[in-house]
């Protein structure tokens, strides 16, 4: 065990190119109590982050300085250092389990059609979310792959840049992840081939028409006679028709209908990457 005298000393995990910061020892610090109080060696490596002095407190003191503590004061002290402990690992821990589901949802909210620097964004996702940089960097060669981001070198190869064409693209993954994280369906992948023609026929339309039920069906008829007011129906499910503000009928819902036939057109990227 030890204390700073001065200085700084910073706790370690990994080795080299992978090593990883947890927490910082500052002035004052005793290094090496729950290791001597449980019996058993440190958890972490822990390295001088600047010129510093410590001093050592040997076995054989620390031996004779719990002999005469009262039994109280060594429980209690056991419990904060076991305490203190839980906390530090808690926080050297990512916030988020899943680093493919925070970092698209990141990415979507951080991108406002300009390219990204991939240094400065990586820095401040592994900074918010606590993720190891390694594993950050691994997520986004794996969006690259499935064309839901691109690298551009405009700016000079040691500065890349994220360009993302269709943001939206990346809150349907994060919703995907959700829905199979929760043993949920996700609703565009449920879709038969025959609603999937209805959506790619509506999306024809040019014009914010209100029609009733029955209007509606007779207009999909044009796609596929077959059609009946059960079918829009289950579009007004999906949240494809709502009925207007004055309830004469039923809109078609344009933003909910490029949502679900973005989840269709890409459904091969989406549910690729949580294989």
């Amino acid at each position: 065990m030890c204390l700073v005298e001065e200085g700084e000393l910073v706790a370690v995990t990994g080795d080299g190119l992978r090593e990883k910061e947890l927490f910082r020892l500052g002035k004052g610090s005793l290094v090496g109590v729950a290791a001597v109080l449980d019996n058993e060696p440190n958890k972490h490596d822990i390295k001088a982050a600047i010129d510093s002095r410590l001093t050592i407190i040997g076995g054989a003191a620390i031996a004779s300085l719990l002999k005469t503590a009262p039994i109280w004061f060594l429980a209690a002290l056991k419990t904060l250092t076991s305490k203190t402990r839980l906390l530090r690992e808690g926080f050297s821990k990512p916030l988020f389990a899943d680093c493919l589901q925070s970092f698209a949802r990141f990415l979507s909210l951080r991108y406002k059609g300009t390219p990204l620097s991939q240094k400065e964004l990586l820095r401040e996702y592994c900074w918010q979310t606590r993720a190891s940089e390694d594993d950050a960097r691994a997520v986004l060669r794996t969006l690259v792959r499935r064309n839901m981001i691109k690298i551009s070198t405009e700016k000079g190869e040691d500065n890349p840049g994220i360009v993302i064409d269709q943001p939206e693209l990346l809150v349907l993954l994060t919703e995907y992840i959700s829905c199979t994280g929760s043993d949920k369906k996700f609703p565009p992948f449920e879709l038969s081939q025959r609603e999937c023609s209805f959506l790619e026929f509506l999306s024809l339309e040019e014009h914010q028409f209100t029609r009733d039920m029955n209007g509606w069906a007779q207009y999909l008829q044009v796609a596929d006679p077959s059609a009946s007011q059960e079918d829009v129906s289950r579009l007004y499910k999906m949240g494809i028709f709502r009925h207007d503000k004055e309830g004469n009928g039923l809109r078609l819902q344009g933003t909910a209908l490029r949502h679900f036939l973005l989840a269709i057109h890409n459904e091969t990227s989406i549910s690729g990457l949580c294989i």
